[in-house]
């Protein structure tokens, strides 16, 4: 029972968060041509990838989504280790920070790889 219940808040805490990343982030693509997150643009320019050659809308949902499944963990974590609060925010800090930096990563060797498929195609 007790399962189901950090289950249910982790949905509604992922809602919630991805509520808000959505309308700051996405919402700002569709009135502005160039615009490009923060955490977008971290993966961009890491990985030097030219964001006219990649789908810019759906790779700044794919952060969007990772960025609110590692802080609703996190924020899960806190509010259920009842042990000791310096603890607990430390260990959610390092599964977000670990988490975030090992999907980013991917995310940005995949869209790296779709830049130059799309480099290729266009040269030939």
């Amino acid at each position: 029972m007790e399962l189901v219940k950090i289950g249910i808040e982790f949905s509604i805490t992922l809602i919630i968060i991805f509520g808000i990343y959505y309308f700051s982030s996405i919402k700002n693509i569709k009135k502005k041509k160039n615009y490009v997150s923060k955490e977008v643009n971290l993966i961009l320019s890491f990985y030097k990838i030219d964001y006219h050659k990649i789908n810019l809308k759906q790779m700044t949902f794919v952060v969007a989504l990772f960025t609110s499944i590692f802080l609703s963990i996190s924020i899960t974590i806190v509010s259920h280790w009842n042990t000791m609060l310096v603890w607990s925010l430390i260990i959610a800090t390092l599964i977000s920070l670990l988490g975030i930096l090992a999907v980013y990563s991917l995310i940005g060797n995949y869209y790296l790889r779709q830049s130059l498929k799309k480099e290729v195609k266009r040269k030939k």
